[in-house]
């Protein structure tokens, strides 16, 4: 593996990785930070929910409370001091101070109803046969809770509260029905589109629901597999092929539960599109910082090196021709770079005063080479000669042969040498050829 693709993936080990691993993390992070403020969004909108019932639950049940305690109201059944008008004019008074109360009202145990507003009664009505009479009757103590209903002449959906009142005996029953109207408009506000709330008594009974037909069904296994626990929390189940998420919370002083249901895909939608954009940033400044690195290192390390093993090719093949490595850095590459550029100007030197010293010994050469051509020619003379006067002195001729032997010896150095020579100056020539 060449060292460009060694840093390169160096590069994304060190830089890259990390930084994606760091992005993400930061991402998630965000995400998960961002779910956490949803839900607590929500939770918020379900408590804020929960107390706009209490707020307009209490008042009406302290006002229950207190009729249950009237002495105009305990004494109303017998009427023996006219306790009947004075409970007319509380009447009155309780319909001018609470709006969202349709009709206040006294069933006694002889079945008669005292009522306000004023209302005609069919023939041969008996208080005492109503549910929530019965139903007061039977828990003397509590105030009842009615399902609601939808009222025939406003079209409102109508809640009654009622209580036992006690005077030495049960005289009747004390009832209240009002509108959930404007509690049912105060529900529907919300910062999730798909959210809407409703209320479920403790068997899991829809009280309130914005779906009418809804209401008086039981949906206490809305979420079998998430169920119910404690007096606050959240739920998640699907209806209808949606996943959805249901935050609740107990009403006070009741045992009732408001519930805020959302679809689960609105929760995330907005945090998804935050994380899928801070994502693509994140993954964006990775490949920058990727790509400036990879660039810083092309050209302060990578290119930078490959001039230097291009220079030291060129002069392991004994290319030393006049180009230096050209690198500007001051770093530990540059510094190796001058020392190539030095070792081969040397060399270059060198070989210069080599090839000088050649020649020289090229014209040495050339003269000893003649020389010795001169002396073979002249060895042929003398032999020559010799052999003419050979005939005619035998002692000449002993020692003429002695000289001539003489002379072919010293023949033969004077070959020996040249030969030496010629065989240097071809060793010259070689290396200045390369």
């Amino acid at each position: 593996m060449s060292l460009k693709k060694q840093v390169i993936l160096l590069l994304i080990f060190l830089i890259a990785i990390p930084m994606g691993i760091f992005t993400l993390y930061i991402t998630i992070s965000s995400y998960q930070n961002a779910t956490s403020s949803a839900n607590v969004r929500i939770l918020a909108d379900i408590q804020g929910k929960s107390q706009i019932i209490t707020n307009y639950f209490e008042p009406l049940t302290s006002l229950v409370n207190f009729m249950a305690i009237d002495p105009n109201v305990k004494g109303a059944y017998k009427n023996e001091f006219d306790e009947r008008i004075w409970m007319y004019k509380t009447f009155d008074n309780v319909l001018k101070t609470y709006p969202q109360v349709i009709s206040i009202y006294l069933g006694l145990s002889d079945g008669e109803i005292l009522i306000k507003p004023d209302a005609e009664l069919p023939e041969g009505f008996d208080v005492t046969t109503r549910d929530w009479y019965k139903k007061a009757l039977e828990d003397n103590k509590n105030i009842i809770y009615t399902p609601p209903y939808i009222d025939a002449v406003t079209n409102d959906l109508i809640i009654s509260m009622s209580k036992s009142i006690q005077n030495e005996e049960t005289v009747g029953i004390l009832g209240i029905d009002f509108s959930l109207k404007s509690l049912t408009e105060d529900l529907k506000k919300s910062d999730f589109e798909t959210s809407y709330s409703f209320i479920l008594d403790k068997d899991g009974n829809a009280v309130l629901h914005p779906k009418t037909e809804n209401i008086g069904i039981n949906m206490a296994n809305l979420a079998e597999s998430d169920p119910i626990e404690g007096d606050s929390g959240y739920i998640e189940y699907e209806f209808e092929k949606i996943k959805k998420v249901a935050f609740y919370s107990k009403i006070y002083g009741t045992d009732w539960f408001v519930f805020t249901t959302v679809n689960k895909s609105e929760i995330y939608e907005k945090d998804r599109a935050k994380f899928i954009t801070m994502f693509i940033i994140g993954i964006g400044f990775t490949i920058f910082g990727a790509i400036i690195g990879y660039f810083f290192i092309k050209n302060k390390i990578t290119n930078p090196l490959d001039k230097v093993l291009d220079g030291i090719e060129k002069l392991g093949k004994g290319i030393l021709k006049n180009e230096e490595i050209d690198i500007n850095s001051k770093n530990e590459i540059g510094k190796l770079a001058k020392a190539i550029n030095k070792t081969t100007d040397s060399l270059r030197h060198l070989i210069k005063n080599i090839d000088s010293a050649g020649k020289g010994f090229s014209v040495v050469a050339d003269e000893i080479r003649k020389l010795a051509e001169d002396s073979q020619n002249a060895t042929e003379e003398i032999a020559k000669i010799l052999n003419e006067i050979k005939n005619d002195a035998k002692l000449v001729d002993t020692e003429t042969f002695e000289v001539v032997n003489s002379i072919n010896s010293v023949n033969k150095g004077i070959f020996e040498i040249s030969k030496q020579f010629e065989n240097i100056t071809n060793h010259i020539y070689s290396m200045n050829e390369q």
